[in-house]
C-alpha cells in the first residue's frame, strides 16, 4: 500500500476530552494500586522467601527469556548518636583533643537594641568580622509589593511575574479502581490510549 502525501500529513487521531480525563483517571488508579501491591509483594518476598543479599533473575515462564533481575539489598549497620552528652563524655575520655567548648549562640533572643549594641562593639573592636553594610527590605513591604504585582501584573523594577503550569491531581472515590477495571474489561477505556502531544508554555510540541 502506497502512502500518499495527504495521508502522511493527516493529523493523528486525538481522543476527546471526556475520554482523555477517563484515561488519566484510570492510569492514576492503576498506578496507585500497583504501587501498594508492589510494596506488599516485596515485603512478602523479604519476609518469607529471600534472604538479604539475594539476587535472582525474573524469567518468562513460556519463553524462558529474562525479564529482569530482582535483588534484595543487604543493609549495612548505621550508628547514630542518641545521647549527645554521654557520647561527648566518651570522646573526651578517649580523644580529648577532639572535644572543645565553643560559643554556639546567645542565652536569650536578641532585641533590635541588642543587635545594634553587638554591631557597635564589633565595629569598634573587630571590624574585620563584619561584612559591608547591605540594603535589606522589610518583609512586610516586600510581601505587599509582590502580592500587588501578582494581582495586577503591573511592572515593578527587579520583579518578574511567572504563571506556573496547572498541576493535575486525581482524588478517586471509593470503589473507583473496581469501576475502572470493569470499564477496561468491557472495552470502554484503554489505559494505554495515546494522549495528544505535551505542551510547553501553552504551545503544542
Amino acid at each position: 500500500m502506497t502512502t500518499t502525501e495527504s495521508d502522511a500529513e493527516a493529523p493523528a487521531h486525538v481522543i476527546d476530552l471526556p475520554t482523555a480525563v477517563l484515561v488519566v483517571g484510570a492510569v492514576s488508579a492503576y498506578a496507585k494500586a500497583a504501587a501498594a501491591q508492589e510494596k506488599a509483594a516485596k515485603l512478602i518476598l523479604t519476609e518469607h522467601y529471600l534472604p538479604e543479599g539475594a539476587r535472582m533473575p525474573i524469567l518468562n515462564p513460556v519463553t524462558k527469556a529474562k525479564l529482569g533481575t530482582l535483588t534484595v539489598t543487604e543493609p549495612s549497620p548505621k550508628a547514630e548518636v542518641d545521647d549527645e552528652e554521654a557520647f561527648l563524655d566518651h570522646l573526651e575520655s578517649h580523644y580529648p583533643e577532639a572535644v572543645e567548648e565553643v560559643v554556639t549562640g546567645l542565652r536569650r533572643p536578641m532585641t533590635p537594641a541588642d543587635v545594634a549594641k553587638l554591631h557597635a562593639v564589633l565595629r569598634e573592636h573587630a571590624p574585620d568580622l563584619l561584612r559591608p553594610p547591605e540594603r535589606v527590605a522589610a518583609d512586610w513591604a516586600r510581601n505587599e509589593v509582590l502580592r500587588h504585582a501578582e494581582a495586577t501584573n503591573e511592572p515593578v523594577p527587579g520583579v518578574s511575574v511567572h504563571t506556573r503550569r496547572g498541576h493535575v491531581s486525581i482524588r478517586p472515590v471509593a470503589g473507583a479502581l473496581d469501576a475502572y477495571r470493569a470499564l477496561v474489561a468491557s472495552g470502554h477505556v484503554d489505559p494505554l490510549a495515546e494522549l495528544p502531544a505535551g505542551t510547553t508554555n501553552g504551545e503544542q510540541q
